[in-house]
């Protein structure tokens, strides 16, 4: 599992259903954005013609228990951890990433 940012590393899947090369993003209930980045997740899902709908029930009520989170703040990144550059964390798999036309 690769993070994008090096505090996380720490936080792993025992199970190894997650490939080590696959990105992960964490969004914690702390951030005062999360909660409205997983109900714009749920939407997309639920606009998608194979959209599962549990996994936007699932969303959504995950981002009703970030909302009741009893601490909110602005994310931050502390200055100890390193930011995983993102050709190095999608490196194994560049040729599945599309490219914009600002890239090309």
């Amino acid at each position: 599992m690769k993070h994008a940012r090096s505090d996380y590393d720490p936080i792993q899947d025992p199970r190894g259903k997650i490939p080590h090369d696959e990105p992960v993003f964490l969004l914690r209930g702390q951030d005062r954005n999360a909660a409205r980045a997983v109900r714009f997740y749920a939407g997309l899902v639920a606009a998608d013609p194979q959209g599962d709908p549990r996994v936007v029930v699932a969303a959504l009520r995950h981002a009703d228990a970030m909302d009741a989170w009893r601490l909110h703040k602005a994310p931050d990144i502390p200055s100890t951890a390193k930011i995983v550059a993102p050709q190095k964390v999608f490196a194994a798999n560049a040729r599945a990433i599309p490219r914009t036309d600002s890239e090309a």
